[in-house]
């Protein structure tokens, strides 16, 4: 069941889009050993179901503000068993012919995917549709149905549904919702904004990250930017935010031409006080599970994997 008209229609239509292993955090061993598995499921099922992925690209390229800092994260990812290459200017440029501006040395990292989050989640929806699953749009729960001690189903404003197992992944309004069972889910947002530029050329062949910009561009020249949310008033957005990325992405890739910012929309992302995500079941209400954390594109397909087997287990 979806609040929205369609799949995605809430933070995942604001997501970037980046797949990827090297902005976890290796000191934190159980998040970086989630986060793996997760990012080596998405490579799992793009090898055997690359219709979920549509039109992807492989590969990203990231640098800091000095080169010693590029190799020191560099060298603390290689350590955990992340595959990153640090490269220099030579190797970078030729990687990405049309970047203007070259640091001394940077991470390569060539398994990373970028791909359409509004798309994957459409054909996952598609696919689980196609084995029988039951897709209900403008539907907003609004409490859930218990008796003994055991969740029976939710409530809309308009109907109630039967339901052995409930799993609420409602993002920023999963809280609400479970707020009496889990009155300590602690749960938050981070505001980021999504910048969407037209193009006049294609310029941009991976994922490039460094101090002023986390860019890429897609097939059909559209360039998408990502850029946390600094500021509590949403109308500099477009204009201040907005003029500043562009004159940094047309500085790093004049090749593009100069861009027009078609939309700047800030999306909310749900995250846990404790960094981890929550998967799994509820203690106090059984048959709720919750399915909610951050980075939701990355581990979205091992969250559901993860929940397959624990509602097939019956536990």
């Amino acid at each position: 069941m979806e609040a929205g008209p369609k799949p995605a229609s809430g933070v995942t239509a604001l997501a970037f889009g980046w797949v990827n292993l090297f902005y976890s955090d290796p000191t934190d061993s159980v998040s970086y050993e989630l986060r793996r598995k997760a990012f080596t499921y998405h490579h799992a099922l793009l090898r055997d179901q690359p219709v979920l992925f549509g039109d992807i690209r492989l590969g990203s390229l990231i640098w800091r503000n000095s080169a010693d800092e590029t190799e020191a994260v560099v060298l603390q990812q290689q350590q955990a068993g992340t595959a990153v290459e640090l490269i220099d200017r030579k190797k970078l440029g030729q990687l990405e012919p049309h970047l203007a501006r070259l640091p001394d040395v940077a991470a390569y990292v060539p398994d990373d995917i970028a791909l359409n989050p509004i798309a994957f989640t459409s054909a996952l929806a598609k696919a689980a549709a196609s084995q029988g699953a039951s897709l209900l749009f403008d539907q907003t729960v609004i409490d859930l149905v218990t008796a003994n001690g055991r969740v029976t189903g939710v409530r809309t404003a308009t109907a109630s549904y039967a339901a052995d197992a409930v799993v609420i992944a409602g993002g920023q309004g999963t809280a609400e919702l479970v707020h009496a069972f889990v009155p300590d889910l602690g749960l938050s947002t981070s505001p980021t904004i999504l910048f969407n530029f037209a193009a006049e050329r294609q310029a941009i062949g991976r994922i490039v990250c460094c101090p002023n910009i986390e860019v890429r561009q897609i097939a059909d020249g559209t360039v998408l930017a990502a850029k946390g949310y600094i500021d509590d008033r949403p109308e500099n957005v477009p204009d201040v935010f907005g003029e500043r990325l562009k004159t940094s992405i047309e500085m790093y890739f004049p090749k593009l031409g100069p861009l027009k910012l078609r939309s700047a929309n800030v999306g909310r992302r749900p995250m846990l006080k404790s960094g981890m995500p929550y998967i799994g079941p509820v203690a106090a209400l059984d048959g709720l599970h919750i399915a909610v954390g951050h980075p939701g594109v990355i581990l979205a397909p091992l969250a559901g994997k993860i929940m397959t087997e624990i509602l097939l287990s019956g536990h």
